[in-house]
């Protein structure tokens, strides 16, 4: 693929579907039925709108550790520590099993670039997860929000932003790959 190729294929990006339905993303279903009305074939348009869903959870969980008491029985301070081991032990895992983008075919490198995207979400997550586990077990409610907030950083450097999938295509062009990501992403049985 020229870079003509490329440059077509990043025309397609289709952007961030920053409309009303984003806000049907995070009521329970919404996704499954956003995806069922559109059936577009477009994974970069769903791996969007599911990033939007994860970010909106994280944000949702603290709205209900808002409102939700729960006595505290211990010094507070002792929570950081464990959150940070998880937050750390999340980080080594997701790159530890992480795998490099197969650009041997454009459903392929969708595939593996899908892959990559819900591991690196579900590492993300666990930490805003243990955060909400560590709340209830007699945390401080401040715990949550730490949790939270290195989730959501993390969701951030991770998300398929145009930045960061012209980052992946230049680390694809280094290794020799020539095909356009937001064309697989696009159009991932051509």
């Amino acid at each position: 693929m020229s870079d003509a190729s490329n440059a077509e294929g990043w025309a397609e990006d289709p952007g961030w579907p920053l409309d009303w339905r984003v806000l049907i993303v995070i009521i329970p279903g919404g996704l499954q039925w956003l995806a069922r009305r559109t059936q577009t074939g477009d994974t970069l348009t769903m791996l969007r709108n599911v990033f939007v869903s994860f970010a909106s959870s994280v944000v949702l969980f603290g709205v209900i550790v808002t409102f939700v008491s729960v006595p505290q029985r211990g010094p507070s301070w002792e929570w950081v520590l464990p959150l940070l081991a998880i937050a750390a032990l999340a980080l080594g895992v997701s790159r530890a099993v992480e795998r490099p983008l197969d650009c041997s075919s454009d459903s392929r490198l969708a595939g593996s670039y899908r892959t990559r995207f819900f591991l690196r979400m579900a590492f993300t997550q666990s930490v805003a997860l243990a955060a909400f586990v560590m709340y209830f077990l007699d945390g401080p409610r401040w715990i949550y929000y730490l949790g939270a907030a290195i989730s959501l950083a993390r969701m951030a450097s991770q998300a398929p932003t145009s930045g960061a999938l012209v980052r992946d295509q230049d680390t694809l062009v280094m290794e020799g790959c020539t095909r356009s990501l937001v064309a697989a992403l696009r159009h991932p049985q051509s």
